[in-house]
């Protein structure tokens, strides 16, 4: 089999690419490998509450909502139309009327 230039150089394109992808490939089955099994306990989550006093005064509240918004960069709106609203003092039935 006569080998020209053209047959010469995609035999050592192809063989240049498998050089350079197989190193690639070990890491890559390397890093699956070294996964742990699962287990039980991977399933097990922490459970969060929050809890809310109905008895604390306005002043209590209003406190706890400028701390939430400093915390999470609530941006202070001047219109109320405009405002976001993540923590509101009302009773159920004034915030969801239609399922009161």
């Amino acid at each position: 089999m006569e080998v020209d230039r053209r047959h010469f150089l995609k035999l050592a394109g192809l063989i240049s690419i498998g050089i350079a992808v197989k190193p690639v490939l070990d890491v890559l089955s390397s890093v699956e490998a070294q996964r742990e099994p699962g287990t039980e306990e991977t399933l097990v989550a922490k459970r969060l509450a929050m809890v809310i006093n109905p008895r604390a005064s306005k002043d209590e509240f209003r406190a706890a909502i400028a701390a939430c918004h400093h915390v999470h960069n609530v941006p202070d709106m001047e219109d109320p139309d405009d405002e976001i609203k993540w923590i509101w003092t009302t009773d159920y039935e004034g915030a969801f009327p239609e399922q009161g």
